[in-house]
């Protein structure tokens, strides 16, 4: 497991200033690495190449739902059902592809059920709507706005996964990643092996840039060698 700590370290000794990482916020490396890694997964979940690889994604097993009014729930395509169901908190960003979001195995915990909810558009749920039999509206959700929408169900709470670079950012919306009082450095920086060294090396071409580092011309040099030319 690689932490938001040692992703900032390995920025920062790349950049030869892990003795005085003073002069960079650390916060700044970890949002340019987190968007670094987040705009590869993008293309990686394209070419639907990521959905083997279980460790990317973070499961959530307590995500509540509450029912809300169909006309002020913030979705005009629900004005026209029975019931709706929200999130009462909102996702972390998800990270998106031409294929959905990063989210995936959404299914209800609050009664015996092997039902799964899959992912619609909203596009999609206007063409269901038109059809004879509506059923199917229950067995999809909808993401707007970060909210989870179930429509025609009373489910109250759905276990889930989902793709977060930054896994502090889960601490907001479940209480399980908030235990071992943790700081925001110990929590995991999610993204596969193969993608974590380009993206430590975008982010060090990136902060180097923003900064104005000079480049290492000779990157073989030792410190001593440096100080000398």
């Amino acid at each position: 497991m690689t932490t938001n700590a040692e992703i900032v370290s390995r920025v920062l000794n790349g950049l030869k200033l892990l003795n005085k990482d003073e002069l960079i916020s650390k916060r700044y490396v970890l949002n340019i690495a987190e968007k670094n890694a987040e705009f590869l997964i993008s293309h990686k979940l394209r070419d639907k190449s990521l959905f083997r690889e279980t460790n990317v994604y973070s499961s959530v097993k307590c995500f509540e739902l509450e029912k809300k009014d169909v006309y002020t729930c913030g979705v005009i395509e629900f004005h026209s059902c029975n019931k709706v169901m929200r999130s009462k908190k909102r996702l972390p960003d998800l990270i998106f592809s031409r294929y959905g979001a990063g989210l995936r195995q959404v299914t209800p915990i609050d009664f015996m059920s092997d039902e799964e909810f899959y992912p619609a558009t909203l596009a999609q749920f206007k063409r269901n709507r038109r059809r004879v039999r509506v059923q199917e509206d229950s067995k999809n959700y909808y993401v707007k706005d970060n909210y989870v929408y179930i429509p025609e169900s009373d489910v109250r709470a759905i276990a889930l996964e989902l793709i977060v670079v930054n896994t502090f950012k889960l601490s907001e919306i479940d209480s399980e990643f908030t235990k071992g009082c943790k700081s925001a450095w110990e929590y995991e920086f999610k993204c596969p092996d193969k993608l974590s060294d380009t993206v430590i090396q975008k982010t060090i071409q990136e902060v180097a840039v923003g900064r104005g580092i000079p480049k290492d011309e000779n990157p073989n040099m030792s410190e001593n060698l440096k100080s000398r030319t």
